[in-house]
């Protein structure tokens, strides 16, 4: 399913309980669904606040997430994470999150 639930656009978001035999980026190097989820989120460019207020999760719950996919994907930084995400299979599509920025 792709929802984005403050906008109704695109986000591509999968639930926390998949359906067997079904497949995320970043499964077969131990990312949970919900670590996947919001490492997708990183990758588009989105900040710690904006994630936590799209997923209606706490901004410590969403740190604790990142951390723990850090530890999963052996990367130090938000920008090693980007990186490691695009060559993982995650595919931002940046004109979703253009659709998201405030105008300056």
């Amino acid at each position: 399913m792709f929802t984005d639930v403050h906008s109704f656009s695109t986000l591509p978001l999968r639930s926390n309980h998949p359906v067997p035999g079904q497949d995320w980026p970043g499964r077969h190097e131990g990312l949970t669904v919900r670590e996947s989820d919001i490492l997708l989120l990183v990758a588009h460019g989105l900040c710690n606040q904006d994630i936590s207020e799209r997923l209606f999760l706490s901004i410590n719950s969403i740190k604790s997430y990142i951390r723990s996919a850090y530890r999963k994907m052996a990367v130090e930084s938000r920008t090693q994470a980007v990186l490691w995400a695009i060559e993982h299979g995650f595919r931002p599509d940046l004109t979703v999150v253009e659709e998201h920025r405030p105008a300056v």
